[in-house]
């Protein structure tokens, strides 16, 4: 025979608290997907990044590889909703070899192609809003 013992209301509590965390989620900010086209002169950037960077410091930054111009990632692994500072890098290579980080060891070099004022000393901001966003970016090299 089985005896059944009362349910502690302290472990009740705590139970009902841990599903309905687990049913809410975690609680981070809401986010925004976002999409859109990068050229440089006119041609599509390829192999390049583009970084969305949260202006709020409890904002969610997020990067996007760029592929024949274009980038996107859904919501769920876009940035927060709000403004973030935008910087695009595109490292191309060169076709020349050059010595890595481990000596001896060659390694193809690269070369920042995409002009300082669209990354690090860059000032575009965009404002992300929930849903899908597009932001489209013709750039000029000089």
């Amino acid at each position: 025979m089985f005896r059944s013992f009362p349910v502690k209301p302290l472990f009740a509590s705590a139970v009902l608290a841990i599903s309905l965390f687990l049913v809410s989620g975690c609680g981070g900010p809401s986010k925004g997907g976002v999409q859109g086209t990068v050229n440089l002169d006119g041609a599509p950037v390829d192999g390049g990044n583009i970084v969305f960077i949260a202006v709020d410091p409890k904002g969610v930054n997020a990067n996007a590889e760029i592929i024949q111009g274009k980038y996107s990632l859904e919501g769920a692994k876009g940035p927060s909703v709000g403004t973030h500072k935008v910087e695009i890098v595109w490292y191309k290579k060169t076709g020349k070899k050059v010595v890595g980080s481990d000596p001896p060891n060659m390694v193809e070099e690269t070369i920042q192609v995409i002009p300082a004022k669209y990354n690090l000393k860059g000032t575009q901001t965009e404002e992300v809003k929930s849903g899908m966003n597009t932001f489209n970016y013709d750039l000029k090299s000089k």
